[in-house]
């Protein structure tokens, strides 16, 4: 059970789905808490705390935690994939068939499935619109993937075996709004430059000088390696880009 600190502040979300189940994995970077007051975001070197008003405090126990946390957090399979193999699966079960339709029960019903392979006894949907895994208010999501059981897009940017999660924040909303891929695109290339003469210090071999061919060979080739290596079971530990 968790229970309010002294100045009221109640743990919610997948912090307090962690602490319930004693769950022995690392701790999203945003956290959640009811509390008095009105809705705030605290960001530090640290965290993202975001804060409640009461009347958004989940029902009791994990699935209403779960429930909260599918609702307005960040994704993190991780805690996911821990919290499935602790939740019963008749829990999960009596919560989507209560609500099949409903955009969280599909969600989790869908990253239940995907994460532990086990199928829940659930008919297919024939009806309704789909729905995003990944909110792209919360995420950079990836090429959509229509799933027809559960009427949901997986847009997430990978798939079971490895599958990175990168958090929208401003400062990436930020970057991203500037466009630069497409104004670098705008920008007249180095090798059209060097053939029409207007960049005369670069020059060409003498294997290539007068010929089209050598146009392409002016820089070695590069290599490209992530600043995030991820090696092992993506399940355990998937890469978290907080830009």
């Amino acid at each position: 059970m968790i229970r309010a600190t002294r100045n009221t502040e109640t743990p919610v979300g997948l912090h307090a789905l962690i602490s319930e189940l004693d769950l022995k994995i690392p701790r999203p970077i945003v956290r959640s808490i009811v509390t008095g007051g009105t809705r705030k975001t605290r960001i530090t070197d640290a965290e993202v705390l975001e804060q409640y008003p009461k009347p958004y405090q989940p029902a009791a126990g994990p699935v209403g935690q779960l429930r909260f946390a599918l609702r307005y957090e960040p994704v993190e399979l991780s805690v996911y994939q821990a919290a499935f193999a602790r939740i019963p699966k008749i829990d999960i079960e009596r919560w989507v068939q209560s609500e099949p339709n409903g955009i969280f029960a599909r969600r989790a019903w869908y990253l239940y499935e995907l994460l532990t392979g086990e199928t829940l006894d659930v008919p297919d949907l024939t009806s309704g619109p789909y729905v995003d895994i990944l909110d792209s208010d919360l995420h950079i999501a990836g090429p959509v993937t229509r799933i027809r059981r559960q009427r949901v897009f997986d847009n997430l940017l990978g798939n079971q075996h490895y599958c990175p999660l990168i958090r929208r924040t401003e400062k990436l909303a930020a970057g991203i709004a500037k466009n630069l891929t497409e104004r670098a695109r705008a920008l007249p290339s180095l090798t059209t430059r060097a053939e029409t003469g207007t960049a005369p210090s670069v020059r060409a071999t003498p294997a290539c000088a007068g010929s089209r061919r050598g146009s392409g060979s002016y820089f070695p080739p590069v290599t490209c390696t992530s600043s995030l290596p991820c090696r092992g079971n993506w399940l355990r530990s998937p890469c978290r880009i907080n830009g």
